[in-house]
């Protein structure tokens, strides 16, 4: 694909999310023949690493489509398709309602019986004025102050729009899904909210999207308005007059006409584009007087004006900002770096050579070379991968942590390099000395954190505290991971996991809505 959209986002962490349920030994095959077959044939040796995962993970993601598409047939449907319906069958709610909500105030304005003449000035102040005035505070709260987190607990708009769109792409799953399995089902409702729980990755993708909603009503809005006026000035009699009870001169309402025209008095003629002195002087109501004086080619001048200036001062405002919207979803989108803890481990199963015992024989050994490799050379995958990390291990297993067997786990899960080993007590309290050592040693000596961990001890509070005071210290960007072992066989430590205790750790780690924190299981004895 040329260029990422939020339905690719979704669908992207929905196959992420799904992916953690199945055997990692099948995922690598699957992803590494991906690689081989589809991406590298066609990989640019000069290629920056970001333009390559931007280009691997959308090659990957469209393998993953068909591959959906393939097992779930005419009825298969994804979160992000999901999505892109609700927000279409929302845009469109949201257009009628601002049609009809337009449409109705202007057609309450221009009730005429013959009697009382419309009152410009209340059209022109609540039409014009008052949309001119939402619009700066608009600028002023969403481009100077705004951040996604005050607006939820400013804004009405926002968090009402946003928990609407949730619930009917709920809606939509759950119609579409019915021949899913429940599994299935869980992961499709999950996906979305986790995009809006990793604040910190799609907070302005999400933001500029309501934002664009928002603008919409706005567009609707003043499409009512010109509509209904253009309606009743063409198909009733209708006469408008200008009153004020501030003593104003017929000079002073001109000079004030004639400088709010100039956006659009170059192109329409002076006599139409704004009413004249003489216009706006015969069409004044003085409330003693009546209007039985007044002449009908006053009254009528001054529609066009009010059309154009809801068209420009109104209208135009709310499409700017709405193609602002688009803009902003759009450069949001591109800025991702794809560098989160679940693309990483896509990045890595595809780079990552998978190894066989078909390669050349050197005397009675068996050859070893990766499937469809050649000889190419082993580091392939550190070369696209490599973090050279620091491993933090509970001090009461340091002692049987073989440091050779310890950087080949780390290689082989998360294909990371080992430059410092650490112990830890586990507790934040205790291992202040250990944070403040990672956190001066990272970036320069390191570019990433490893705690290891062991499965069957379940995840307790100190534990998930001492992860966050990591984070913290390292900031949020930073790539951390989480090693879980099994239990320990002998003196061997690096034993395989259990699938039920990484499913409970799993559940815990995904609370903490954090994108660069990556989970990996050990699955092989070693």
């Amino acid at each position: 694909m040329s260029r990422w959209s939020i339905s690719d986002l979704i669908d992207l962490e929905y196959f992420a999310l799904r992916d953690e349920e199945q055997p990692e030994a099948q995922l690598e095959q699957r992803d590494r023949e991906t690689y081989l077959h589809s991406i590298k044939p066609h990989l640019d040796a000069k290629a920056e690493s970001e333009s390559f995962r931007h280009s691997a993970l959308s090659t990957w993601l469209e393998q993953m489509r068909a591959q959906y598409q393939k097992e779930g047939g005419i009825q298969a449907i994804l979160p992000g398709q999901a999505f892109a319906d609700a927000r279409r069958l929302i845009g469109l709610i949201v257009f009628v309602i601002g049609i009809i909500s337009g449409g109705g105030l202007a057609l309450s304005m221009l009730m005429y019986h013959g009697q009382e003449p419309v009152n410009v000035s209340v059209y022109f102040g609540i039409l014009v004025v008052v949309q001119v005035l939402i619009v700066l505070l608009t600028l002023r709260f969403f481009f100077i102050r705004t951040s996604p987190g005050s607006l939820k607990k400013y804004s009405v708009l926002y968090p009402l729009l946003g928990e609407l769109l949730r619930r009917m792409m709920d809606k939509i799953i759950r119609s579409a899904a019915k021949h899913s399995s429940g599994r299935q089902r869980q992961s499709m409702e999950a996906v979305f909210g986790i995009a809006l729980a990793k604040h910190t990755l799609y907070s302005r993708v999400i933001f500029w999207t309501i934002f664009a909603l928002v603008q919409s009503f706005g567009i609707a809005f003043n499409l009512g308005v010109v509509a209904v006026t253009l309606i009743r000035v063409f198909t009733a009699d209708l006469a408008f007059g200008w009153q004020s009870t501030l003593q104003l001169s017929s000079q002073a309402v001109h000079a004030l006409v004639r400088v709010l025209a100039a956006p659009w008095a170059w192109i329409i003629p002076p006599g139409i584009a704004y009413p004249s002195l003489e216009q706006i002087e015969g069409s004044r109501m003085v409330l003693k007087d009546g209007i039985y004086h007044l002449v009908t080619s006053d009254l009528v001048s001054w529609w066009p004006f009010l059309v154009c200036a809801v068209c420009v001062y109104a209208l135009l405002p709310r499409v700017i900002l709405y193609s602002a919207a688009m803009f902003g979803q759009r450069r949001s989108i591109a800025r991702l770096d794809f560098s989160t803890a679940g693309f990483d481990r896509v990045i890595m199963r595809m780079t990552q050579p998978a190894m066989s015992t078909c390669g050349v024989a050197v005397g009675d050994q068996p050859g070893l070379m990766d499937e469809g490799m050649g000889a190419e050379r082993m580091d392939e995958a550190l070369s696209l991968q490599g973090i050279v990390s620091i491993v933090l291990v509970p001090s009461d297993i340091i002692a049987l942590v073989d440091e050779a067997k310890l950087r080949e786990v780390v290689a082989k899960s998360l294909g990371w390099q080992v430059s410092a080993v650490s112990a830890i007590k586990g507790e934040t309290v205790c291992d202040q000395q250990v944070l403040s050592s990672v956190s001066d040693a990272f970036g320069e000596d390191a570019g990433g954190v490893v705690i290891v961990l062991e499965a069957w001890q379940p995840p307790i509070v100190e534990t998930i505290q001492f992860i966050k005071s990591l984070r913290e210290k390292l900031g949020s960007k930073a790539p951390i991971a989480v090693l879980l072992i099994g239990k320990p066989s002998g003196q061997a430590i690096f034993t395989q996991v259990d699938r039920f205790d990484k499913e409970v750790w799993a559940r815990s780690l995904h609370k903490l809505a954090d994108p660069y924190l990556r989970l990996e299981a050990v699955e092989n004895n070693g």
